[in-house]
């Protein structure tokens, strides 16, 4: 919040001239409090700009209202903005995760055909077996 005396000088106009413009309602402002030497306007930062166009007209900003448009605006593209950081970072968890699960299957795939060799192995090396198991003869 500025006060008449540094919006004037922001602005490089009289004091008399920031009132005018409040009493005319072409700046917004509130009455904080009653001082010893009449209201205490404060107007919120961004409500006028810092600067005068070349032909000296002032440049307004939109008061950092919440139900202003372009306050909701600057909501919205602040929360897309955020929207999208997490997506990347999302991606590349995923990329990641993606790296990892091809790793654990190639070292799976690499131990199931170890274990299959060690049963062609054992299979080749172990004893036939008779394949009557009947405990009598016929």
């Amino acid at each position: 919040m500025a006060t008449i005396d540094e919006a004037a000088q922001q602005l490089q106009v009289s004091k008399a001239t920031i009132r005018r413009w409040i009493k005319s309602g072409e700046i917004e402002a509130y009455l904080e409090k009653q001082g010893p030497h009449g209201p205490q306007w404060q107007i919120p930062e961004g409500v006028l700009a810092r600067r005068l166009h070349s032909d000296h007209t002032v440049i307004e900003v939109i008061p950092p209202d919440a139900t202003h448009p372009m306050h909701l605006i600057r909501v919205i593209t602040d929360s897309m903005i955020t929207v999208e950081e997490n997506l990347q970072r999302i991606d590349h968890q995923q990329q990641q995760l993606a790296t990892g699960l091809t790793a654990m299957h190639h070292d799976l795939l690499a131990e199931i055909t170890r274990l299959q060799e060690q049963i062609t192995h054992l299979e080749a090396h172990s004893p036939k077996k008779s394949l009557s198991w009947w405990p009598w003869r016929r």
